[in-house]
Order: C-alpha cells, then sequence, then structure tokens
C-alpha cells in the first residue's frame, strides 16, 4: 500500500486532531477517572517533510513501506482518542526516525529541518 504526500501517522493525528473541540473536566474510561481528557487544541496541518528531496526508487519503496507499517500500527489503535494521544507522539516520532534512516547525510539534514519547521508549526493554533 502507498501513502502518498504526509506520513500516515501524521495524517491520522491531524485529521483528528483538526476536529478537535474544547471540552474537558474529569471523565471516566474503562470505570477509572481520568483528568483532562480535553482533545489537543487545532493545529495548522505540516508539509511531508520530505517535500522537496528526491528519493530513488529503491529509498521510495522502503519510505513506503515504513509508512505503511505505522498507518497499520494506526488502524490497528482505532485512532486518536485523548487517552491514546502519547502513543500517537511515539508512534509519529519512531516513523520519523526510521524514515530519516533511509536518507544519506545530505538529504537528512533537509528533513531534520523540515520537521523542526514542523514541530514548530504545530504549537501554533490554528486561526478561526
Amino acid at each position: 500500500m502507498r501513502i502518498p504526500g504526509a506520513s500516515a501517522v501524521a495524517l491520522a493525528l491531524a485529521a483528528c486532531t483538526l476536529g478537535g473541540q474544547a471540552g474537558g473536566g474529569l471523565q471516566t474510561t474503562g470505570g477509572m477517572m481520568e483528568a483532562d481528557m480535553r482533545p489537543r487544541p487545532r493545529r495548522a496541518p505540516t508539509p511531508d517533510p520530505l517535500l522537496g528531496i528526491a528519493l530513488s526508487d529503491s529509498q521510495r519503496v522502503r519510505v513506503d513501506s515504513i509508512r505503511a507499517m505505522y498507518w497499520l500500527q494506526v488502524e490497528d489503535m482505532g485512532g486518536p482518542e485523548p487517552a491514546t494521544y502519547d502513543e500517537f507522539d511515539n508512534l509519529v516520532r519512531r516513523e520519523q526516525v526510521d524514515v530519516r534512516l533511509v536518507l544519506t547525510p545530505e538529504p537528512q539534514t533537509i528533513y531534520d529541518r523540515h520537521l523542526a519547521e514542523n514541530r514548530k508549526r504545530a504549537r501554533e493554533p490554528v486561526d478561526d
């Protein structure tokens, strides 16, 4: 399966967080009280960190395979929920590390810069 464009995990996170609304307080999940289970604030979508990086055919196949593997893990989780945000963040970081390992040193520098820009952008709320 080929996941074009932005990383599959990032797309899943963006799809769920962009639709989030403010809520909060105490909620019960599985019989346990969970404090502060508010959905994350809306964030601006981030571009694919591989944008502008030329990949060889073998690199593209490896990246597609990595993204498909993480997409399956996202599907197994059933989508981001407030209780699983940390797990999703962990998946995103692991996917980014795995994709970075496919790149040669010069594209790794570009990829790292794109990730840093995306992290900065993700901290900025979307203006409605």
